[in-house]
């Protein structure tokens, strides 16, 4: 997708935060958008800042995102970009965990990024013409954090999920990234509210009080990561690369990389072993 003018993107979780960071950022390369958020009022702002079409849905019921499916082909005819980004978190210790609030992690964080490929990805490959599918995950998808048991089991599997449709999409010249980020000033620190009654007054980390939090007038700072976006749309094109930015303090990113291959001789591995480089809050770290 070495162009972006002219392009129809759908963003989950696009009314604030890094969805609509993101979304910023592509209405300025000339992106047809669709947001969905599951709160009306910020959606709202956001579709009336952008020219943005919204459709209030919660990404855990399938049945939700598929109508959002339809919405955005019936409106535009086709989708190129599909950003499942709405995620959750409730903090403490795994030991501490009600079941509902593993099955509202889990719901929000795996299924629903789920559900949108499966809304989503048939489509996108019947109508040809290639396109990017993007994950938000996160650096606790890449290293076990005290305190977010269930949000880290999320995020490793969709850290999964998009390494192997990086695989499978090859063919069908759609690209496939996953955004692991540590801190970034989002509303996820006050996620609860938007989850079932029983979680109402649950403890967050002391942290995110602080640093996970957005306003009207305090967007998430990723101007330097949509920049990297950008760049990792068009790159990984050409590579077909899953790359997994890490950006620090303020939102600026650190290297990201993309993959390679090399042949190997190995008689169980008769493919190409692929070298995926990713950076972690403890420095790079390589995987075969």
């Amino acid at each position: 997708m070495e162009q972006l003018r002219g392009r129809t993107a759908v963003i989950t979780g696009g009314a604030s935060g890094i969805g609509l960071a993101t979304a910023r950022l592509l209405v300025a390369e000339g992106v047809s958008l669709v947001l969905t958020d599951i709160e009306q009022g910020p959606l709202d702002a956001a579709c009336a800042e952008l020219g943005a079409v919204g459709v209030v849905a919660d990404v855990s019921d399938l049945a939700a995102v598929q109508t959002l499916a339809d919405t955005a082909f019936e409106r535009f005819g086709r989708v190129d970009i599909l950003f499942n980004n709405a995620g959750v978190a409730v903090g403490g210790p795994i030991a501490e965990m009600t079941h509902a609030d593993w099955r509202w992690v889990i719901d929000v964080d795996l299924w629903g990024p789920i559900h949108g490929v499966e809304a989503f990805l048939p489509r996108m490959i019947a109508q040809g013409g290639g396109g990017h599918v993007l994950f938000t995950a996160s650096f606790a998808g890449l290293v076990p954090n005290v305190g977010l048991g269930p949000y880290c089991v999320a995020k490793y599997g969709v850290v999964a999920l998009a390494e192997v449709l990086q695989k499978e999409l090859r063919p069908h010249d759609i690209g496939v990234s996953v955004l692991c980020p540590m801190r970034v000033a989002t509303n996820i620190g006050h996620s609860n509210g938007t989850g079932p009654p029983s979680l109402a007054g649950r403890r967050r980390p002391p942290a995110w009080r602080t640093r996970a939090r957005t306003t009207p007038t305090r967007p998430a700072r990723c101007s330097t990561w949509t920049t990297w976006l950008r760049r990792w749309w068009r790159r990984s094109d050409r590579t077909g690369s899953t790359s997994c930015p890490t950006p620090r303090a303020g939102g600026s990113c650190s290297a990201a990389s993309s993959a390679s291959t090399a042949p190997t001789t190995r008689p169980d591995r008769p493919e190409p072993a692929q070298r995926v480089v990713r950076s972690s809050p403890f420095g790079r770290w390589s995987r075969r």
